[in-house]
């Protein structure tokens, strides 16, 4: 690793959370007792009843009564991170890069695994919250291109431009990110990630990202 990179920008789900069962959304739903029935949006979602982002909204309502720090408390414990992810950051602050966790999912399950991996800095959709208690809205979804905006926010405030920032993600949400960052991994991806990105890795430790950091 050299000074070129200033940021580097995380993807969460299927990135840094392995499993579909324990991303930031459906595990907060089973943390409200709600698994069945975010289950079956789900199901609908992938018969084609409606797009992802219409299914995070009826999903945002399963969270309704939740407290907010039973998330903070139970998301990093209950979520199966991929291996490598403290060591990772660690090197990372070595050599003076920060470390920025954006996710399409509740930006309060973001901030969670931040706070508890030693990450910098996180952005996400913002599900609402009332008194402390998760109030069943969503009035801040950002979207399938959101997380350019989220980025392009936290580098003005570090004094970071886009050439300067690695994106590390799956697929998805991260491809429009791919394609504004310096550099960028596509890390365990799907197949519409190919000719995308400028690294491709499948490992089940994220250290292995760390040569590929320029």
């Amino acid at each position: 690793m050299s000074s070129v990179t200033k940021v580097v920008c995380f993807d969460l789900d299927g990135t840094l959370i392995q499993g579909y069962d324990a991303t930031s959304i459906t595990l907060a739903c089973t943390l409200n007792g709600r698994r069945e029935e975010m289950l079956a949006i789900e199901e609908a979602r992938i018969r084609g009843e409606f797009d992802w982002i219409a299914a995070d909204y009826q999903k945002a309502a399963l969270l309704k009564g939740l407290p907010l720090s039973r998330l903070a408390a139970e998301f990093p414990r209950q979520c199966r991170p991929i291996g490598g992810i403290r060591e990772t950051v660690d090197a990372l602050h070595r050599e003076g890069i920060r470390c920025l966790l954006v996710t399409s999912g509740p930006v309060q399950s973001a901030q969670a695994f931040a706070l508890h991996w030693g990450l910098d800095a996180w952005d996400g959709s913002h599900y609402g919250v009332t008194d402390g208690i998760f109030d069943g809205t969503l009035p801040g979804h950002i979207g399938d291109r959101g997380k350019i905006q989220c980025v392009e926010r936290y580098c003005s405030q570090v004094g970071a431009s886009f050439a300067e920032v690695t994106a590390v993600g799956d697929g998805g949400t991260d491809i429009p990110l791919f394609g504004r960052c310096g550099c960028s991994i596509a890390l365990n991806y799907g197949p519409e990630a190919k000719g995308k990105a400028t690294h491709y890795l499948r490992t089940d430790d994220l250290s292995h990202i760390l040569p590929l950091v320029p």
